[in-house]
């Protein structure tokens, strides 16, 4: 239940920092004193000949280590068996007392900058209890037979085991599915091409050839500045690694 509430405050406080500093017409803003910053980036979104790609990633030698299929994708008789994770759903009247509070109306005339406070107070609470939510779902899964209980009803909501989303490396599948659907099929992720072109196996002018672009998009990222450092150094070192395998 708090877990929840405190997401739906992160959410509701983000939309509003955004809008409010997209009136300004910034497009990154640092609140030094609650240590959070705010930005937006433009995201290109691509189409890709996933076929071509294939083929010219399995000619380089580098297709069934960095392609996937999804088990979304497979049929019965072709999935590997999946891994479970716990999904909770709040009761009808827990949402409605989170969708009725009188949050919103407390905020909504406040400054951008108290908003920041609030958001940062929020999301340290939501740390908190995710951090504890995340050692209950373990324990729980480690200490119930789901075989026989596929749903708990807990207080003020129900706990469903729930299949996960997984995705096969392309050579885990290749004698199940043979190699023609699994070059039909496979998917590379998006990072991947980055290495390779960073690398040296892939040209800008091979990506032009094989996708395109269908949409630019802009997304506001709302985050600590301490995670914001975390993820620069882990693109530099990621970045730093592939330059060296290049040599």
């Amino acid at each position: 239940m708090k877990l929840k509430q405190e997401k739906e405050k992160l959410s509701l406080l983000k939309k509003m920092i955004r809008t409010e500093q997209d009136a300004l017409e910034l497009k990154r803003l640092v609140w030094k004193k609650y240590g959070v910053v705010g930005e937006f980036e433009i995201c290109k979104q691509y189409s890709y000949n996933h076929l071509d790609l294939n083929v010219l990633l399995l000619d380089l030698g580098i297709f069934h280590q960095n392609t996937y299929i999804k088990g979304e994708d497979l049929s019965e008789e072709e999935s590997i068996p999946n891994k479970y994770f716990l999904k909770y759903t709040a009761n009808k009247d827990i949402k409605e007392q989170i969708l009725e509070s009188h949050f919103e109306s407390q905020i909504t005339n406040m400054g951008l900058t108290r908003k920041v406070g609030l958001w940062k107070e929020s999301y340290d609470r939501y740390e908190v209890l995710n951090r504890f939510w995340e050692k209950e779902k373990v324990r729980t899964l480690a200490s119930i037979d789901w075989k026989l209980e596929k749903k708990i009803t807990i207080s003020g909501g129900i706990l469903s085991i729930v299949e996960s989303p997984v995705r096969y490396r392309s050579d885990m599948l290749v004698d199940i599915l043979g190699l023609e659907t699994i070059l039909n099929r496979a998917r590379v992720d998006p990072n991947k091409l980055v290495e390779f072109t960073a690398r040296g196996f892939l040209t800008n002018k091979d990506l032009k050839n094989l996708r395109k672009i269908i949409a630019v998009n802009r997304r506001y990222l709302l985050m600590t500045i301490q995670k914001e450092m975390k993820k620069k150094e882990y693109w530099i070192t990621k970045m730093t690694q592939i330059s060296n395998l290049g040599k």
